[in-house]
């Protein structure tokens, strides 16, 4: 379903599934880590989104791991204020 909806082929898939899976456990993390190009493509909230549905089909939720938004500075996603100083 995945290659004929999206392109991906079937063993590329599965690939990067037991990569997540192997490097997944109490002593290791995976987390998926995106930069502003993720939310400026023209597909990235899909992008955002199937990252965080591979993880939970994955069950590679836990602390540490997820989906981490990497910033050249915190505000970059919090609206200013008009009144800010």
């Amino acid at each position: 379903m995945v290659e004929a909806t999206c392109g991906i082929p079937r063993d590329r898939l599965i690939a990067v599934a037991e990569a997540l899976c192997r490097n997944s456990g109490r002593e290791r993390t995976s987390a998926f880590c995106y930069a502003v190009g993720w939310t400026q493509h023209t597909t990235g909230v899909q992008n955002i989104r199937t990252a965080c549905i591979i993880q939970l089909l994955l069950v590679t939720w836990a602390a540490g791991r997820g989906i981490m938004a990497l910033r050249g500075h915190a505000s970059i996603q919090v609206p200013r204020h008009p009144y800010a100083v």
